[in-house]
This record gives C-alpha cells, sequence and structure tokens, in this order.
C-alpha cells in the first residue's frame, strides 16, 4: 500500500496547470481569464476569492473579480459568455437569493463553465 502525499499531488497538479497555461501564452498568444462572479461580501467568501486569485497568480492566468448585485449577474454572464478574452466564468456561491443558484448557474457558456454546475456542463 502506498500513501498519498496531499501536498505532492497538488504541487504536481499545480506545476501542470502552470506549463499549460505557459503553452498557451508562448504557442497561441492567449493570456487566460478568469472571471468571477460574486453578489455576497462575507468573510469566507473573501478568502475563496483570495485563494483563486492567489493559484491564479501563480500559473499566469489572469483573474478578474466582478462585485455585483444580483439582478445585474445575467447581463454580466451574457457579456462575459460573448468575451472571447474570458476562457472561464465562475459563479462565488452563495448567492444572495439562494432560490435562484441554478437558474444563473445555467446562464454560463458550458465551455467556460468552470465548476462545472450547468445544467449542460454535465
Amino acid at each position: 500500500m502506498k500513501i498519498l502525499n496531499g501536498s505532492e499531488i497538488a504541487g504536481y497538479i499545480k506545476e501542470r496547470h502552470a506549463h499549460q497555461v505557459r503553452r498557451l501564452i508562448q504557442a497561441y498568444n492567449i493570456q487566460p481569464r478568469l472571471a468571477i462572479i460574486v453578489t455576497v461580501d462575507n468573510p469566507a467568501t473573501s478568502t475563496y476569492i483570495r485563494v483563486k486569485q492567489r493559484y491564479g497568480a501563480d500559473v499566469q492566468i489572469k483573474v478578474d473579480v466582478h462585485n455585483v448585485k444580483q439582478s445585474e449577474v445575467p447581463e454580466l454572464v451574457n457579456t462575459l459568455n460573448q468575451d472571447k478574452t474570458v476562457q472561464g466564468i465562475i459563479i462565488q456561491l452563495p448567492l444572495e437569493d439562494k432560490t435562484q443558484t441554478d437558474q444563473i448557474v445555467n446562464l454560463i457558456d458550458p465551455a467556460k463553465d468552470v465548476d462545472g454546475l450547468g445544467v449542460n456542463s454535465m
């Protein structure tokens, strides 16, 4: 039996991501961008976002955080879906109105749905 070392595996995955991003930048002149949409301000959400931003910086992915009202999310998602410079979109949960979660995550283009929460992403 071999005991797995989570830190080693995480480091391997991060290095692999960084290598893939470097190849995108060099071969295709694509600077990967991730858009995170946030509708609530709380310490846990802020922590998750900082972790994503730090990871993005480590692997050379530009991370844009959009703090908006929930009513503004559909228009923003539509804009980001059409933006060819944005490769990924995350709706940071929870939302202000949790009853709209499925409806909102399903607005994301499946090709850009980083979390894979949309019904069409499965």
